[in-house]
């Protein structure tokens, strides 16, 4: 068996102060514990704001995530519906170059017919010109000597 320790103190005291002084240093003693039990508090109540400021702003921020990644999701559809219109337009420009130039190739070659036709016209005309000149003069001449 242990012999019972004696707290320093107490060797110090007389009997009757002693129990005066174990209250008193139980009192200082409770005393330390429950402030450092307040502090402790405070630090937990400021540790568990700033674990749910923090928990607030994830969650904010996730949710702004979300937002991005779904306006991302609707600028990928717009680019593939304008590259797909673009497409379409770039092949209808291709197909209306090909009419007009068809129509070009058609009006020119039509041109060069009406151009031709009108040369032959000139010259017919010419022709007969020619023709009426020559018999004016035959029917001058006739008139001349009857």
């Amino acid at each position: 068996v242990k012999p019972k320790k004696v707290k320093p103190t107490a060797r110090l005291l007389p009997s009757d102060l002693k129990d005066d002084v174990d209250i008193s240093l139980l009192r200082d003693a409770l005393s330390a514990k429950a402030a450092q039990a307040d502090a402790l508090k405070a630090r937990l109540r400021d540790a568990q704001g700033r674990a749910q400021a923090a928990a607030d702003k994830l969650k904010s921020e996730h949710g702004e995530r979300e937002l991005l990644r779904l306006a991302k999701e609707d600028l990928e559809s717009q680019v593939a519906l304008l590259a797909s219109d673009k497409e379409y337009a770039l092949s209808e420009q291709e197909l209306i170059m090909e009419e007009k130039d068809s129509f070009i190739s058609s009006s020119l070659e039509k041109i060069e017919v009406m151009l031709e036709e009108r040369s032959q016209q000139a010259q017919a005309v010419a022709e007969l010109q020619s023709l009426v000149e020559s018999l004016r003069g035959q029917l001058g001449e006739a008139e001349r000597n009857r």
